[in-house]
């Protein structure tokens, strides 16, 4: 056996009924014991997750979960089953397929698992002929499973034999693995979570996407906080990077004890999805399984577990064997992706009833309705172009992931099926919508108040663009105003035909005022000090004032006027700082402004007020 494992993406975990010798034959691959809480030595049995690495004869380095086998602990199971690539089915031959062998085996069918091998332990308990008398049934129990076809190898753990043909048929059976897509978004579900004396905080899972490097600011969920990758490990020896499908340690900084655990995740830009809604295909188990309607179940994906409320689209009944379109209402919000498995699990008596796999974790998809039902099948098999030609139909940001290639943008762009704003992609008929829902409200703003320019751009993002940030909507102003649909100026969004009543007395002192605040755009000065560098008494600049917020060129925050342009420019900043940001300090957004904290803290607290920001203990994240 090679001395030295070479870097592979390759994770193998075991399955099967309780004491059937899962933790007994990881000890026999590896040389470690997964056992490590001592209520597990004390009681025989796994309870958590167990892992170790070790190196197969080609010299691939693998790593190997271990995964309780008792029914009370099927939801560990499933946490350490989402990061499998191949599967080791335990099974003792002295008891053949037991329960938790059909559950576990089922469960690994539902996540999509393809490959493994069946390893018969306890064969020194029997003879021979007893041996293949139970081989002949494990046979038949498997006639109908991906694992038809596996080979069945013996294994001693006293006498060690048959060792070395199971690491000789893991390397044969890994051979050709397909790696994880390195360059889709970085998420690492989190199955477990400690705190290492003179380090701090370390989370340790399977990394399910994209890669990792040390120094990478990442987001932890649903902790909602923000992370700095001060150390990694690849099963167990130390890296500068890794990738998808390997054993990982994240030694994080700005985590506290306590806050992440298992049912965590660790994700980068474009990671997963917050949602408290899905929309998949479900599937339930053969047998006399059902899923109804409104019914309650538990949802397992990736390391999350949490209660959903399944409503089927069209039907009320699904029975074993049987698969539909099904929406989930869930307690608490995931973040999830699509084409992401779940598995399905019953209250009471708890069992596994079925899974599925996500089409769409956004948008609303009505029960009964043909459209709705036909665009999710469109989703669910045009691949990729499928799900962008829907979901440009329905949703104004288009988020195309990792898997769309440049050419299938260009083809969906050229055929304004999406338009590019920016680093944006947008729905071309919800966009035309928003467009002219926009021109007929600055329309109606202009014969209902006629003194009036036009409306801030911050106002009209927020009612008709809000899934913008402020940098993108900036753009598609200059973009309408470029067609001559509206005009930009004085910090305000007004029709071509409205201009200022250059008449008004109070236009042309305005103007000056404005003028001054723009010299120091987010260090405007105080009314007095205004009044003193005009010239005028500070009532005339309150009522300056008055008459520019009337038409939303300026806004009183706290006790200073902001000109509408420089709080437009603000948000900006900030939304731009969130597409590489998961959070922000006052001192960050102090900075960002190059202000002060007098004026950052109302400018925050203003943001909050408009719904751009949202305060976290300490921090401001999106308001989402």
């Amino acid at each position: 056996m090679a001395e030295q494992g070479t870097d592979t993406h390759l994770i193998i975990g075991t399955a099967g009924h309780v004491d059937h010798g899962k933790t007994t034959l990881i000890r026999a691959l590896t040389g470690q014991d997964t056992d490590r809480l001592p209520e597990e030595k004390r009681r025989g049995i796994s309870i958590e997750l167990g892992f170790a690495p070790f190196v197969l004869p080609s010299g691939r380095r693998a790593g190997v979960v271990d995964v309780p086998g008792h029914e009370r602990f099927v939801r560990h199971m499933v946490a350490g089953a989402f990061g499998m690539d191949a599967v080791l089915l335990v099974v003792a031959a002295d008891e053949g397929i037991m329960p938790q062998t059909e559950e576990h085996l089922a469960i690994l069918t539902l996540l999509g698992l393809g490959r493994g091998l069946v390893v018969l332990t306890k064969t020194d308990l029997i003879g021979t002929d007893q041996r293949l008398v139970v081989e002949r049934e494990l046979r038949r129990g498997l006639a109908e499973t991906f694992l038809k076809d596996a080979p069945i190898l013996p294994f001693s753990a006293p006498t060690g034999q048959g060792l070395a043909e199971i690491l000789a048929a893991i390397d044969q059976l890994t051979a050709n693995l397909p790696a994880r897509p390195a360059n889709g978004p970085m998420r690492l579900p989190v199955d477990r979570s400690f705190v290492a004396s003179g380090f701090g905080t370390v989370v340790t899972g399977t990394l399910f996407s994209g890669q990792v490097a040390v120094d990478d600011r990442l987001l932890a969920v649903p902790a909602a906080k923000s992370v700095r990758v001060r150390q990694i490990q690849v099963h167990g020896v130390g890296r500068k990077t890794a990738r998808a499908g390997q054993r990982v340690a994240l030694n994080l900084v700005g985590a506290e004890k306590g806050e992440l655990g298992r049912g965590s995740l660790v994700l980068g830009s474009g990671g997963g999805d917050r949602t408290d809604t899905i929309y998949a295909r479900l599937s339930v188990l053969a047998g006399e399984r059902t899923i109804k309607t409104d019914q309650r179940l538990h949802l397992h994906a990736l390391t999350f577990e949490v209660m959903g409320r399944v409503v089927l689209l069209d039907g009320d009944h699904l029975s074993g064997g049987q698969s539909a379109l099904a929406r989930i209402r869930l307690e608490h919000p995931l973040w999830l992706l699509p084409a992401d498995r779940i598995v399905l699990r019953q209250v009471a008596p708890a069992a596994t009833v079925g899974g599925g796999v996500v089409i769409a974790t956004s948008g609303h998809f009505r029960r009964h309705h043909r459209q709705d039902l036909a665009d999710l099948r469109q989703m669910e098999t045009g691949g990729v172009g499928g799900r962008l030609e829907v979901a440009a139909s329905r949703l104004l940001r288009v988020d195309p992931g990792a898997e769309a290639s440049a050419e299938l943008l260009a083809e969906l762009t050229r055929r304004k099926v999406l338009i590019r704003v920016g680093g944006q992609y947008l729905g071309e008929v919800v966009l035309r919508a928003r467009q002219q829902a926009l021109v007929g409200y600055l329309r109606q703003l202009g014969r209902e108040h006629p003194e009036r320019l036009g409306e801030r751009a911050e106002t009209l993002r927020q009612r008709f663009f809000k899934e913008l940030d402020g940098h993108t909507f900036a753009q598609l102003l200059a973009a309408l105003e470029q067609s001559h649909t509206v005009r930009l100026g004085d910090g305000l969004v007004g029709l071509p035909e409205v201009k200022a009543d250059l008449d008004n007395p109070l236009e042309a002192p305005a103007r000056l005022l404005l003028e001054r605040l723009a010299k120091s755009p987010f260090t405007p000065p105080s009314a007095a000090e205004l009044g003193q560098a005009m010239g005028v008494p500070e009532a005339q600049v309150d009522r300056l004032g008055r008459y520019l917020a009337a038409n939303s060129r300026v806004v009183r925050v706290g006790a200073w006027l902001f000109t509408a342009g420089a709080l437009e420019e603000a948000a900006a900043r900030v939304a731009q700082w969130f597409a590489s940001h998961p959070q922000m300090t006052a001192g960050e957004f102090r900075d960002l402004l190059g202000t002060s904290r007098r004026y950052a803290i109302p400018l925050l607290e203003y943001f909050d007020n408009r719904r751009l920001t949202r305060r976290v203990g300490e921090v401001r994240v999106p308001y989402r």
